[in-house]
C-alpha cells in the first residue's frame, strides 16, 4: 500500500523491520519465500537511487529464488541506472533465459544495447 501511494519511506521502513524480524527468529535464509521481501526492498532502494544497496538485495534475492526473472531484471535495471549497460545486458538475458516474453525486459535489453552502440 505504500508503495502504491508513493510513500516509499514508510515502505522501505516496514520492510526493514519485517527483515529484522526474520533475522532475529534465525530463519534468514529458511526459503525461498522470503525472496519477495528481498526483490521489494531491492525495488524500493531503487527507487530511492540507493543503488549499491538496490543491488544487494537483488543479489540476496538471486540466492533464494535463482529462477525468478525479476530479480535479474531489477538486477539490469539498476545496471542501467548506474551508467554499465554492459552489465544490464548480460542481467536482461539472464532474465529472458527465465521469461522470455517479457516487455520491459525486452525494452531495457534493446536500450541498453544501444547505449553500447
Amino acid at each position: 500500500l505504500y508503495t502504491q501511494t508513493g510513500r516509499w519511506e514508510y515502505a522501505l521502513s516496514y520492510l526493514q523491520n519485517a527483515l529484522a524480524k526474520v533475522k532475529e527468529g534465525g530463519h534468514e535464509w529458511a526459503a525461498a519465500t522470503w525472496a519477495p521481501l528481498y526483490l521489494n526492498l531491492g525495488q524500493i532502494y531503487r527507487i530511492a537511487k540507493q543503488f549499491d544497496q538496490a543491488i544487494k538485495c537483488f543479489k540476496h534475492a538471486q540466492f533464494l529464488s535463482s529462477d525468478n526473472s525479476t530479480v535479474y531484471t531489477g538486477l539490469a535495471f539498476v545496471y542501467a541506472l548506474q551508467g554499465d549497460p554492459m552489465l544490464a545486458v548480460e542481467y536482461c538475458h539472464k532474465a529472458l533465459d527465465k521469461e522470455r516474453q517479457d516487455p520491459f525486459t525486452i525494452q531495457l535489453l534493446e536500450m541498453s544495447l544501444s547505449a553500447l552502440a
